[in-house]
C-alpha cells in the first residue's frame, strides 16, 4: 500500500516513476492494479534486448489516441505506459525521454498520458557463477584478435542490461528485492509454465 502510495504521489507530482527491482517481485502487477483502481488506462511494452524505436513510438502514438479519445469524450481518464524492462534494449533513451521530459524525439506528448518504467538493477554476478555459468546462458567468446567475437561486457552481469542513463537515476525507486525463498518459487513457477508452453 505505502508503495502504490508513494508511486500514486510522484505520478501526481510530476516525477518521473522508475522502478527498480528483481524479477517476479511485483512491480508490473502493482502498477496494473493501482491503474484499475484509480480507472486509468494501462499500456505496457515489454522491452527486451530486440524492442526497436518503432514499437516504443507506436505504444506512445496509442497511448496518446486514447488519451484523445477520453477527451471527445469529456473524460479525465489518465493513460498510463509502463515501460517494463526498460533498460535490456538500445533505446534506453527515447524511454528517458519520454519520462522525463515527457516527449518523443521532442514533440510533447499528450497531458494526459502517463510514463512509467521499470529497470532491472545493474550488477555483477559473483565470481563463482562466473566459474560455473550453466550451459543454457547466452555468452560470446574470445578476445577479438583471433576472428572469434569480440569479449561480451554483459556476460558478467546478473541481467543483460544496459546501465541505467543519468536523466532517470535521480528518478529510481527501489522497488526491493525477492527473498531466497521468493526467487526459487518464482524460479520454480516460471519453470513449470514454460514447460507447461512447450507441452
Amino acid at each position: 500500500l505505502l508503495k502504490m502510495l508513494a508511486i500514486f504521489v510522484r505520478v501526481r507530482c510530476g516525477i518521473p516513476v522508475v522502478l527498480m527491482g528483481e524479477c517476479g517481485c511485483g512491480k508490473t502487477m502493482l502498477i496494473q492494479y493501482l491503474c484499475a483502481w484509480l480507472g486509468a488506462a494501462f499500456l505496457t511494452l515489454d522491452v527486451h534486448g530486440g524492442t526497436a524505436a518503432h514499437e516504443i513510438i507506436a505504444t506512445l502514438e496509442r497511448a496518446e489516441a486514447l488519451a484523445a479519445a477520453a477527451d471527445a469524450d469529456g473524460g479525465a481518464a489518465e493513460v498510463w505506459v509502463f515501460f517494463d524492462e526498460l533498460n535490456t534494449c538500445a533505446h534506453v533513451s527515447l524511454m528517458a525521454e519520454a519520462a522525463t521530459h515527457h516527449s518523443c524525439f521532442g514533440r510533447p506528448l499528450h497531458p494526459r498520458v502517463r510514463i512509467l518504467a521499470a529497470v532491472n538493477p545493474y550488477r555483477r554476478r559473483p565470481e563463482a557463477d562466473l566459474a560455473d555459468a550453466p550451459g543454457l546462458v547466452y555468452t560470446l567468446h574470445g578476445d577479438g584478435g583471433d576472428g572469434a567475437a569480440p569479449p561480451d561486457p554483459m556476460a558478467a552481469l546478473v541481467y543483460r542490461v544496459h546501465p541505467v542513463p543519468h536523466s532517470l537515476q535521480q528518478f529510481v525507486f527501489d522497488f526491493g528485492a525477492l527473498s531466497d525463498d521468493q526467487e526459487a518459487q518464482y524460479v520454480r513457477a516460471m519453470l513449470g509454465h514454460r514447460l507447461g508452453v512447450l507441452k
